[in-house]
Parts: structure tokens; C-alpha cells; sequence
């Protein structure tokens, strides 16, 4: 599943490219939720290719619904383009994904794909890697529900530890009263 913007800067061409890589696979299927500049076009791509039946698009879901329909997902996909400027960006969705305790896979460079790695929650891509990140869909196919459940506690874990609001709050708290101090 891919929620969020459809847009140019999430490396949208990319996607379609694993998505006609994987045509084949049974039991493999895309799911994009949201709208963008790039969907229009993604649409157009599915359609020529004859690959409907492998994409389901739901369009606009609102904020607050969101968690329902990500915890319906084997897996949750993060991108972006190839670009020195994203490679230092974490995208927002992390923490969201993170959060509801599904595996991630990115196919993006920097920070992204770093903390995936750390938190043992997912696999990661180069941006723009798309056979690489096929192969770990593949990979993903063959893993046990054992080792998938896994994954989904070590990403609430990693949330939990690392992007809690209230440790992060706590910590800010810290900071701002050793400031004071001096």
C-alpha cells in the first residue's frame, strides 16, 4: 500500500516500473491511497498495460481514518526521488507507518531507509532501485507470518522508543531546563 501525495517528488514512475517487474506474481497487488499530480498519469500507465487488476486505487481518505486502512496493509511503501535534498529528509509518513506496526519498504536514500534499517521493520532501496525493491517484496512473499509479525512489533517498538510524542516532549522538557541551568 502507498498513502499519501501521488506526486512528482515520490518517485510515482518508479513505483509503475516494480508494479510491471511484479505483473506476474499471483499474490502481489498495489493499493494507493490519495491523490496527486502523478496519479492521473499512474492511472493512464495501469490502464495501457493492462495491469487493473493488480492496482487498486481508493483515492482521498480522511486523517482520521487512516490507521484502519494502513492496518489492512502487508506492507507500506515510502519513495521519493533520487535527489541529494531528500536523501536528507525524513519523510512523515515513517512515523505514521511505524506507528501502526506494519513492515515498511522504501526505496528511498538518507535518513528514511536508515531508520528502517535500524529498527529491523522493513527493507530498504536505493531511490529509484526499483528491481531491488521488487526483489524485496519477493522476499517479503517468502518470509514466515513468525518473521512478518516481527517486524510489525519492532516497528510499534521503534515508534514507541523513538518518536512517542511524549518521550519527545520529555526530552525537550530536559533540554530546555539544562539550558536554563546555565
Amino acid at each position: 500500500m502507498y498513502a499519501g501525495n501521488i506526486g512528482e517528488a515520490h518517485d510515482i514512475e518508479t513505483i509503475f516500473k516494480s508494479i510491471l517487474f511484479l505483473r506476474d506474481e499471483q499474490d502481489i497487488n498495489f493499493i494507493f491511497i490519495g491523490e496527486g499530480s502523478k496519479r492521473k498519469w499512474l492511472e493512464n500507465e495501469i490502464n495501457k498495460n493492462n495491469l487493473s487488476n493488480k492496482v487498486l486505487f481508493l483515492g482521498f481518505i480522511e486523517h482520521n481514518k487512516m490507521p484502519f486502512y494502513l492496518r489492512k496493509a502487508d506492507i507500506l511503501i515510502v519513495t521519493l526521488k533520487n535527489n541529494e535534498i531528500f536523501s536528507l529528509t525524513m519523510p512523515a509518513r515513517i512515523q505514521t507507518y511505524l506507528a501502526v506496526g506494519r513492515p515498511i519498504f522504501t526505496m528511498l536514500n538518507g535518513i528514511g531507509s536508515e531508520i528502517i534499517r535500524d529498527a529491523r521493520a522493513g527493507f530498504t532501496s536505493n531511490a529509484g532501485d526499483y528491481i531491488k525493491f521488487s526483489e524485496n517484496i519477493l522476499k517479503f512473499k517468502k518470509l514466515s507470518n513468525l518473521e512478518r509479525n516481527k517486524m510489525k512489533i519492532r516497528a510499534k517498538e521503534y515508534y514507541q522508543i523513538h518518536f512517542n510524542k511524549y518521550l519527545i516532549l520529555k526530552k525537550f522538557e530536559d533540554i530546555v531546563n539544562e539550558i536554563i541551568k546555565k
